[in-house]
């Protein structure tokens, strides 16, 4: 059996020491000694992406938020649904995150940071949202595991009123605004999924938001997946093509 190895640290904001293990062709990246992320289970990830740009199928040049690069899965699924003159913000915390992207994670999905669609900017999502008044058609949000927050405390601002206000002002009201977000395992027997979509649903986007849960990784339950989700099919008037 092939040894679990440790490759790379890094520090949080919060002074919490983030591990990079590699096993084999699989990685996994820890903090304090507790599960973030791992390679062998993104199912939730894609998902994210293949809910949030459902609704821009057809549009020339769509502009899409992923705040969270984590392990480049969302944004390697965002980027095969979008147009070659899609645009693609990537809002990362973490510098080393991006830098492990680079160095160990392209081959796991093609290199998306390596796409001209993709335009990486480090440092405080929230910031970056509370900038971006009517910019984005999606905001794709996988940041920090939901409320919880396990590498920077801040992060529990954006999944507030507040939170949930920029991101509104963020979408482009003429365009084909969808919300997603990720990352919202049970707690005490409350879905906190559920919770923050019902917020959304407050927030009156043009299309509906989607929240997935983290719940399930897995592909083979994909179905608990989705906590909260409703369908709708309409695209906006700038997204149709022309007859």
């Amino acid at each position: 059996m092939k040894p679990r190895v440790r490759i790379a640290t890094a520090r949080t904001p919060d002074g919490s020491e983030m591990v990079l293990y590699q096993h084999g062709r699989d990685f996994s990246i820890m903090i304090n000694g507790q599960d973030l992320m791992n390679s062998r289970q993104h199912e939730s990830e894609l998902e994210l992406a293949r809910l949030g740009c459902a609704h821009l199928a057809g549009c020339k040049a769509p502009s899409i938020l992923v705040g969270g690069l984590g392990m480049g899965y969302t944004l390697r699924q965002a980027l095969d649904m979008l147009s070659p003159h899609a645009q693609v913000v990537v809002g990362e915390l973490l510098g080393a995150v991006v830098e492990w992207n680079r160095e160990f994670f392209g081959e796991l999905n093609g290199q998306p940071l390596g796409d001209e669609r993709v335009d990486v900017k480090t440092g405080d999502i929230v910031e970056l949202i509370s900038r971006s008044k009517g910019r984005f058609d999606a905001i794709l949000l996988d940041i920090d595991n939901g409320p919880s927050a396990m590498t920077d405390s801040g992060n529990r601002r954006l999944y507030g009123r507040e939170g949930i206000r920029a991101c509104r002002r963020a979408l482009r009201k003429q365009g084909c605004p969808m919300c997603a977000v990720s990352g919202f395992p049970l707690t005490r027997g409350v879905n906190h999924s559920h919770v923050l979509y019902g917020s959304l649903r407050r927030t009156r986007l043009s299309c509906p938001p989607v929240a997935v849960s983290r719940v399930c990784r897995s592909r083979t339950s994909r179905r608990e997946v989705t906590d909260g989700l409703e369908r709708d099919d309409r695209r906006c008037v700038r997204c149709q093509p022309r007859v």
